[in-house]
C-alpha cells in the first residue's frame, strides 16, 4: 500500500472509525475495528488457538478423499474445538 505519514501521536479517523493516540487496530479486507485494551493481553493466546483449529479443516481439505462428508466431519470437529 502507499504511506504517507502526516503526524505520530494524535487522534484520527479512518472511514469513521474514531482512533485514539495508542489503540490497537486490527484492519483487513473486510473492514477495521479497535482492540479494546482490556483484550490485548489476551491475544497471542487466541491467535495461537485459531492457527490451530484452522489446521482441521486445512488438512482435511488437502487430503486425497476429500469430500462434502469429510468437510462436515472436520467442519463439526472445529466448531468443536474453537469453543
Amino acid at each position: 500500500g502507499f504511506v504517507h505519514v502526516k503526524e505520530i501521536g494524535t487522534k484520527g479517523s479512518i472511514f469513521g472509525l474514531e482512533i485514539e493516540d495508542g489503540e490497537l487496530v486490527h484492519a483487513d479486507r473486510h473492514g477495521a475495528l479497535v482492540i479494546p485494551a482490556g483484550y490485548v493481553g489476551q491475544l497471542e493466546a487466541s491467535i495461537q488457538k485459531l492457527l490451530e483449529t484452522e489446521q482441521i479443516v486445512l488438512k482435511a481439505a488437502g487430503s486425497d478423499c476429500f469430500d462434502f462428508e469429510t468437510f462436515k466431519k472436520a467442519w463439526a470437529e472445529f466448531e468443536e474445538a474453537r469453543t
